[in-house]
């Protein structure tokens, strides 16, 4: 069953609690900004200049701190959730070199994870200093990321979205964890960290599937051929997991609308 959430015009949402009341975030890539939606009155409250093509925002668990990249730039921006202004910027590497895209934070909220596309890197960043910690080698150009809840494992999508792969902490080392023939969205965890799910497209039919750590094979979780999100494969729109576990995706209904989806896992 569907569940409208927010009726936005633009490419990416995540959400935050914000004096008692829920907000998202959506990021106008071609506007170089960043849109502050009321999700229960639908209207936008602040929009943050930001730079060049911000693509992903992450926050702090408990809401306090916003994290922007802006691919274009080689950056992010840091915003204080409470007073709706962006208050820092952190350069990550030469602009056109190093372009960040994807972000994850540690479920303590003491890292940010960067993901920089043809940069070939992963970088770590301490939320406290907003100092870089330490940064890793990828391969392929990464983009989409996504950190487990017990910080053990990062899945990353591939340069042409038809892998996922998957940084082991422990062994500080990358392999392919899905090589399924087809096209792949956007990673997400669940909530206890033993599965992966993720959009997934081949030959045409759109699938929400999910992975289990320590597995190679996937299991179908719903059928969305229907759900006329506002992106095709390759170029997939947003989707993501929830804390009730339930599917959010964007839906291209006239007016890109965001949907929750109630699933029943396998």
């Amino acid at each position: 069953m569907w569940r409208t959430l927010l009726s936005v015009t633009v490419l990416w949402l995540a959400a935050t609690a914000q004096a008692s009341a829920f907000v998202a975030y959506v990021s106008n890539e071609k506007a170089n900004t960043v849109s502050v939606i009321d999700t229960t009155t639908r209207k936008v409250i602040k929009t943050l200049k930001i730079g060049s093509r911000p693509r992903q925002v992450a926050f702090l668990p408990d809401g306090s701190k916003a994290f922007v990249t802006r691919e274009n730039d080689g950056k992010f921006s840091i915003v204080d959730t409470a007073k709706l202004v962006v208050t820092g910027e952190v350069e990550l590497g030469k602009a056109g070199e190093i372009k960040p895209m994807g972000m994850s934070v540690s479920s303590d909220g003491s890292k940010l994870f960067v993901s920089t596309g043809r940069g070939k890197k992963v970088f770590v960043v301490d939320t406290a200093t907003n100092k870089v910690d330490a940064s890793f080698e990828v391969g392929d150009r990464p983009w989409g990321i996504g950190l487990s809840p017990d910080g053990k494992f990062l899945a990353a999508l591939s340069e042409d979205s038809t892998k996922i792969r998957i940084f082991d902490f422990k062994t500080d080392a990358w392999s392919d964890w899905v090589s399924e023939p087809g096209i792949f969205g956007f990673p997400n965890w669940s909530m206890d960290g033993k599965y992966l799910y993720y959009d997934h497209d081949h030959g045409g039919h759109t699938t929400f599937r999910r992975i289990r750590v320590g597995e190679t094979r996937s299991e179908l979780v719903a059928d969305i051929g229907g759900l006329h999100k506002y992106a095709k494969a390759p170029a997939y729109g947003w989707s993501g997991i929830g804390p009730d576990g339930s599917g959010l995706f964007v839906r291209d209904l006239s007016s890109d609308e965001i949907y929750a989806l109630d699933i029943q896992a396998p």
